[in-house]
């Protein structure tokens, strides 16, 4: 093996590596038990660091002839009172973590809950009340020893009673946080974050592999093509593509993706095709530049938050809640997301090499795709709701006349316009309701047919 193809496999082998640590880092932010479970170790520690102080450092004593309240059974009484109360008010605590999830599946969907389970505040809440009853405990247990040597652990009761005064403040902060945190705008403000992310690093990606300007590359005049399939089934929750540019050089070829980061594979499934000037082999795998999980996460995978903001906007239009606010919230959020997208960054498919030669051509999304899939369903269930309709009537005229003129928006608005021009036919409106939707319509049309 020659020395570059070494230096491919190891940078290969650490870009696999660094997908794979990000996705137990992503699994880990989601759950409630790891931030507080590191938080309950800290607190081991520093009970038998603070213990080991009270036994040893000199300046104990002084502090026993200052605090001479504070015997062995006062110590013992008042970090009882503190382990109870604390123990307690972690219980108040995951009840209302359990009723805010409750009413964010109902209200929000059920996926919206992993949004809830990675709120560090809420897991840095449930870890420092545990916490603090753990290290009441531990130091309850040495109390024993303390009396035999008749020495009253004055700086670990001390620390005690600090975090009693902490966790009264932190309480009344929790009930704040979750009050705040299941309001419709807040969690829509969330969601709409996520997405512009997750489109931000889309584009900066398609910005870099725009270098070579088009690029089209022609598969069928390669000599020779090799099918490659996946052994395994999931859904691709992540693309090594940078090492899979790196697979592509090494045969002399092209790589043409067949899938991309939020599909769902089958054992066997053609994933990808090798095309090259050379001979291939029999069979190629390269199942370990692909991450494939149970579930789709937002790794790669920019459809993900739409998705999400699509389903609020979904539940608010149905008729068991009614909300068209909510939806509307959402419809401005999906827009202002995709309005980010620019002629220098929409999404292409190809990835080049260091030589700006192709070397991938990816299965993404073309912007009239990502467009649809906002949109689509929204505009579909909101033929019983005037109100919405108008309203994506005027974000699509807003769309339209930006400031910088954007071409590739107005094929994706106008098949939307056509379909609520169709839908319009069939719906037995008021004339007030349909000469504002008519309104609307003439006006975006002209936009649309504008060159």
């Amino acid at each position: 093996m020659s020395v570059n193809n070494k230096q491919s496999n190891l940078f290969s082998t650490f870009n696999v590596v660094y997908f794979q640590i990000k996705k137990i880092v992503n699994m880990l932010s989601a759950s409630f038990w790891f931030l507080p479970s590191l938080m309950i170790v800290t607190s081991i520690i520093m009970a038998i660091s603070l213990q080991h102080l009270d036994y040893t450092l000199p300046f104990v004593k002084m502090l026993t002839k200052t605090f001479t309240s504070l015997n062995s059974e006062t110590s013992q009484i008042l970090l009882q009172v503190i382990a109870t109360s604390v123990i307690t008010v972690t219980s108040i605590a995951f009840s209302m973590t359990l009723v805010a999830l409750t009413m964010a599946s109902n209200q929000f969907g059920p996926r919206l809950i992993r949004r809830f389970m990675e709120d560090k505040r809420t897991q840095l809440v449930l870890g420092f009340f545990t916490g603090t009853f753990v290290y009441c405990l531990l130091v309850l247990g040495q109390m024993n020893i303390a009396d035999s040597f008749s020495v009253v652990p004055i700086v670990s009761v001390l620390y005690a009673k600090l975090l009693a005064i902490i966790c009264v403040f932190t309480l009344i902060y929790f009930i704040h946080h979750v009050a705040i945190s299941i309001q419709a705008d807040n969690v829509i403000d969330d969601v709409a974050s996520t997405l512009n992310n997750d489109l931000r690093k889309l584009q900066q990606q398609q910005q870099e592999n725009r270098a070579s300007g088009e690029g089209f590359v022609n598969a069928e005049s390669f000599t020779y093509h090799c099918k490659i399939v996946i052994k395994e089934s999931g859904y691709v929750q992540a693309i090594e593509y940078e090492s899979l540019v790196m697979f592509a050089q090494e045969h002399s070829g092209m790589l043409e993706m067949h899938v991309r980061a939020g599909k769902y594979v089958f054992p066997g499934t053609a994933i990808a095709t090798m095309h090259s000037e050379t001979t291939l082999p029999t069979t190629l795998a390269i199942d370990r530049y692909f991450i494939l999980g149970k579930k789709r996460t937002p790794l790669q995978d920019p459809q993900f938050a739409i998705n999400q903001l699509v389903e609020m906007a979904l539940r608010a239009l149905s008729p068991s809640l009614n909300d068209p606010f909510t939806a509307i919230s959402c419809i401005d959020k999906l827009a202002s997301a995709l309005a980010t997208f620019t002629p220098n960054n929409i999404p292409q498919n190809i990835v080049l090499d260091n030589k700006q030669e192709v070397r991938v051509l990816t299965d993404e999304e073309p912007f009239e795709d990502l467009f649809a899939v906002a949109f689509n369903q929204i505009r579909q269930n909101s033929d019983n709701h005037v109100a919405v309709s108008c309203h994506l009537l005027d974000v699509f005229n807003s769309l339209l006349l930006a400031d910088e003129p954007k071409p590739f928006l107005k094929n994706p608005i106008a098949t939307q316009i056509n379909a609520i021009k169709e839908s319009i036919e069939f719906q037995d409106f008021s004339n007030e309701d349909t000469q504002a939707l008519e309104q609307r319509l003439v006006r975006c049309m002209q936009l649309t047919e504008q060159k």
